[in-house]
């Protein structure tokens, strides 16, 4: 039995591009143990993910360094044969962590420098390929350099209950990943009062992080089309606003990525980030990029794609 682990802290999006990596080993090997060292802030999600035979999660702690040490430390004993970094740019503390577990092989991506020494069986990064491959696929490579696109088999889903009957749900996201990402509140709002001016009966639910409640209750401010706001007090509200909508309209973030794996229609803004490395994955998924700001979207071309989608019906993944 190999025994391999893979490490990715941080953001829920990151976390769910790395699953295709982990389908992918499962496929090679089914009885590969795979142990995943998480933060507590994207570990919530793993409970509504394939299921991998053992989670650790890092504590929060005032020293990092301290903490991952302390971690490896106590899981080296495992002697395993390979360790992963998913983080797929070069960082220090990532490849100390795989250093210090003692796995037989240790694969990143790395430059040359003194932690670069730790990773022997490294990809050398290269920012300027780097940006036109998307993260799962780049992680992917760390596996399996001859992949060329992730494929559609290997894309993480999250199956929820099927939608009760009733009007169109969007959601709509005060919180995004950057400030670059958020649209306009008023041209955000109005995109949304068009779908319904056009005769769609819908209902708008709004989530947000309690730190962005001003902006979610702006949004809301200009609706004309029935609403409710969420400021959700656990992982699992959160999951269960996501899994009640249609179609999920936002800035890029964790709710895009989540809301694609589920298999809802959604259309996710980027501004900054390329939608070549962050896209969503998922089947019914629609990007819209501007290398400075999504305010310099055109609001036509977003609203054709809104009213597309909500003019489609498109099943959950398993109704």
């Amino acid at each position: 039995m190999r025994k391999i682990a893979i490490v990715r802290r941080n953001g829920l999006g990151d976390l769910l591009c790395v699953f295709p990596t982990i389908a992918y080993l499962k496929a090679q090997d089914p009885q590969t143990h795979i142990t995943l060292f998480v933060d507590e802030t994207n570990a919530p999600l793993l409970k509504y993910l394939p299921r991998v035979e053992e989670v650790v999660v890092f504590k929060k702690n005032s020293s990092k360094y301290w903490q991952i040490l302390k971690t490896a430390w106590k899981y080296r004993k495992r002697k395993f044969d390979l360790a992963i970094s998913a983080k797929t740019s070069p960082m220090k503390l990532m490849n100390l962590f795989l250093f210090a577990l003692g796995a037989k092989k240790r694969a990143a991506y790395i430059e040359k420098n003194w932690s670069g020494l730790l990773v022997n069986d490294p990809i050398y990064y290269d920012e300027g390929q780097a940006r036109t491959i998307h993260q799962s696929l780049k992680v992917l490579h760390l596996v399996a350099p001859h992949l060329k696109e992730v494929p559609k088999e290997y894309c993480p889903i999250i199956e929820v209950p099927c939608k009760e009957p009733g009007p169109l749900s969007i959601v709509l996201t005060a919180s995004t990943t950057r400030v670059s990402n958020h649209l306009d509140v008023t041209r955000y709002a109005q995109l949304v009062n068009r779908l319904y001016a056009e005769g769609i009966r819908l209902e708008a639910n709004i989530l947000a992080l309690p730190s962005d409640h001003i902006r979610a209750r702006a949004i809301a401010s200009e609706l004309t089309v029935p609403y409710h706001l969420h400021f959700p007090k656990s992982f699992a509200e959160f999951m269960q606003v996501l899994a009640q909508a249609d179609l999920v309209f936002c800035g890029d973030g964790g709710a895009g990525h989540i809301g694609a794996a589920m298999g809802k229609k959604t259309i996710v803004l980027f501004g900054e980030s390329r939608p070549g490395e962050w896209a969503p994955l998922g089947p019914h998924v629609k990007t819209f990029y501007d290398p400075i700001h999504v305010n310099r979207l055109s609001d036509n071309q977003i609203y054709q794609a809104l009213k597309a989608f909500a003019q489609v019906s498109v099943a959950p993944i398993n109704c």
